[in-house]
């Protein structure tokens, strides 16, 4: 099960975008605390992505998100919605 989770690209770039987020995390915690509301709302994000791409892997197996979001424009529009919305209330609560 974890090979097949690990195997998939989109996982991996996730994983490394939350390596990332860790890193900025330890150096504006170290060096700069007065700028680490920016990089917790940030690393609360891409671990709320990864979330989201973990629950569409597993729990809506039979359903292709990407197919749909390809092929409907108003389906592609509330996922970019959605996410804008996302972005919002992670900066904004850190």
């Amino acid at each position: 099960m974890f090979k097949k989770i690990f195997s998939d690209i989109k996982f991996r770039t996730f994983l490394i975008l939350i390596l990332i987020a860790a890193i900025f995390l330890y150096c504006t915690f170290t060096w700069a605390i007065e700028f680490s509301a920016f990089s917790v709302g940030i690393a609360k994000y891409l671990i709320s992505l990864a979330l989201l791409l973990i629950v569409d892997k597993f729990v809506f197996k039979e359903i292709n998100t990407m197919e749909i979001l390809k092929n409907n424009g108003i389906a592609y529009a509330i996922f970019f919605l959605a996410n804008a919305v996302l972005v919002g209330v992670c900066i904004a609560t850190s």
